[in-house]
């Protein structure tokens, strides 16, 4: 049932976006999968785009004083 569903769910995607055939014309907004990071201290880091990346990722968060 899950398989069958995200299948579903992909190929409804694909449809709105024209189809596999026209792939190339896709009007994807990118700005959506920006890797968005969290300042620490006084300096900022601009987004960067999307990358496909290991699936075991490590996030560590600092909210108070150590």
């Amino acid at each position: 049932t899950c398989r069958s569903a995200l299948a579903n769910s992909l190929n409804q995607a694909i449809e709105q976006l024209g189809g596999i055939a026209s792939m190339d014309s896709w009007n994807v907004d990118e700005s959506q999968d920006q890797i968005q990071h969290r300042a620490i201290g006084l300096a900022t880091v601009p987004a960067i785009h999307w990358q496909n990346r290991p699936t075991f990722q490590q996030v560590v968060e600092f909210t108070g004083h150590r």
